[in-house]
């Protein structure tokens, strides 16, 4: 009880700092594009994307930006509660500790939620460590997180497929594959599509809201989307290519770093220890990086949870515990970047 109260006292703290630290440097802590989820409902057809906005639209909830705050941070608390409960189950294991910090001090944990707000990442995050913990329910919280987000078929769907092929669960494996491609197809099938483009402006003009570029991700793939973000920071100005290229290599390197714990200290067969690979090549797939970093992350902290409750790791080697407070370095780099 001890730990878990200093790590949610922790993660929150680092949480209300980050977010402290853009509204102190005058930046609107929930930006147009942020509240576009909250505000599209089914009653103006079947939008993707549109679950949020329509379960408050039921509520009678007006989805201001007080409201959308209050859920964004309820979603947070929630999710670093199930992730601790997720992560305890290795308590006793060495480095427990230390893996908490490393896992919260992360620029793509504890620092993103509370830089990027209102997003329904962490919504997507809270249901992936839901179907950790009560994997028979699984199915049912991949079919919501599909609606909530089509992107969870590449953000959290890869870390509860590794879980469930080290648990050798494939029943439950296929299900969530089955669910989450079915339901993306049928919302691809009827869903609108670019020509309801005029549609979906006047929605948001009608709440004052300006999300022309927002609108994109709503009638593209996600490679489309990639390949539209890539050009749009390699052609921008010289701080947006440094600021993308800092987030580039603190990805590569943490998640490097966590490869390497997992190779070293693993006994696994050598095709269980590619898995926790995967994020790399998630991460590689997108360019927003504060998301696709924190999904990496997450997907790499996950599997090494669950090869230490499985007795596949064994104790640390003689760099393993330099290598996670080196780490911290990282986290360090990243809140002096926020404050300058």
């Amino acid at each position: 009880m001890r730990t878990f109260t200093a790590y949610m006292t922790a993660s929150l703290s680092l949480y209300l700092v980050s977010a402290g630290v853009d509204m102190l440097k005058g930046e609107p802590p929930i930006s147009d594009w942020n509240m576009v989820p909250y505000v599209l409902s089914y009653s103006y057809g079947v939008f993707r994307r549109a679950l949020v906005g329509t379960l408050l639209h039921l509520l009678g909830v007006e989805p201001t930006r007080g409201v959308v705050l209050l859920i964004y941070t309820l979603a947070v608390i929630l999710f670093f509660t199930l992730f601790y409960l997720f992560a305890a189950r290795v308590k006793d294991r060495p480095l427990f500790v230390p893996f908490l910090i490393l896992f919260v001090l992360s620029p793509f944990t504890g620092l993103h939620l509370g830089d990027d707000l209102g997003r329904t990442d962490v919504l997507l995050a809270s249901l992936l460590m839901a179907s950790l913990l009560l994997p028979k329910l699984s199915f049912g919280f991949t079919a919501v997180a599909i609606l909530i987000h089509e992107g969870y078929l590449l953000l959290g769907l890869p870390a509860l497929i590794t879980v469930l092929l080290l648990r050798r669960r494939y029943g439950l494996l296929a299900l969530n594959v089955a669910v989450g491609v079915g339901v993306l197809v049928a919302l691809r099938l009827i869903s609108p599509g670019p020509e309801i483009l005029p549609l979906l402006e006047r929605i948001l003009a009608e709440r004052g809201l300006s999300a022309e570029q927002a609108l994109i991700p709503l009638t593209s793939s996600p490679l489309e989307n990639t390949l539209y973000f890539y050009g749009t920071f390699l052609s921008s100005s010289g701080d947006a290519l440094k600021t993308f290229a800092f987030g580039f290599v603190a990805t590569l390197g943490l998640m490097g770093a966590y490869a390497y714990l997992f190779w070293t200290s693993s006994r696994a067969p050598i095709l269980c220890r590619l898995i926790p690979l995967a994020p790399l090549l998630m991460f590689l797939l997108g360019i927003d990086y504060f998301r696709w970093g924190f999904f990496a992350t997450l997907s790499m902290a996950v599997a090494w949870v669950e090869m230490y409750r499985m007795g596949w790791a064994g104790p640390p080697g003689r760099w393993s515990r330099p290598l996670f407070y080196l780490l911290l370095v990282l986290p360090l780099l990243e809140i002096l970047r926020e404050v300058l």
